[in-house]
């Protein structure tokens, strides 16, 4: 599933990038656009995404791996933007949020999963009776 989500996204980036100028956003900022001073937006995009692969590793049966597939792909996508590009490529547009790209969607979905996963968890049957 990694490959998949990753490839997609870069396709439609280099797409929009290529052909669809007007309508493509290099985005130097954190997520929703939010500014910093402090550190690298490559570097904490850098630790976001070891962290989540490791925490994806040692937590393999309490979440969904889908989940957290789409989770790391979604942020190894945007990652290679900041490397390549100084900034992530947004395509989307709805005005009234931030612009955004399907990286960002594979993240959104895998994380509303993980935490509907956590609500949503059958309780222990080893409770006492």
């Amino acid at each position: 599933m990694i490959p998949i989500v990753y490839f997609a996204d870069q396709l439609l980036k280099f797409t929009f990038l290529k052909h669809l100028t007007d309508y493509t956003f290099i985005n130097r900022n954190l997520a929703f656009s939010i500014r910093t001073q402090f550190i690298s937006a490559k570097w904490l995009s850098l630790a976001t995404l070891v962290a989540i692969i490791y925490l994806a590793a040692i937590a393999r049966k309490k979440i969904n791996q889908n989940a957290a597939f789409l989770v790391i792909a979604g942020a190894a996508s945007n990652f290679v933007d900041r490397l390549v590009r100084g900034g992530v490529v947004d395509f989307i547009n709805l005005k009234i949020w931030p612009s955004f790209n399907l990286a960002d969607i594979a993240i959104t979905i895998g994380l509303v999963w993980i935490v509907m996963g956590f609500i949503f968890r059958p309780l222990n049957s080893q409770q006492s009776s």
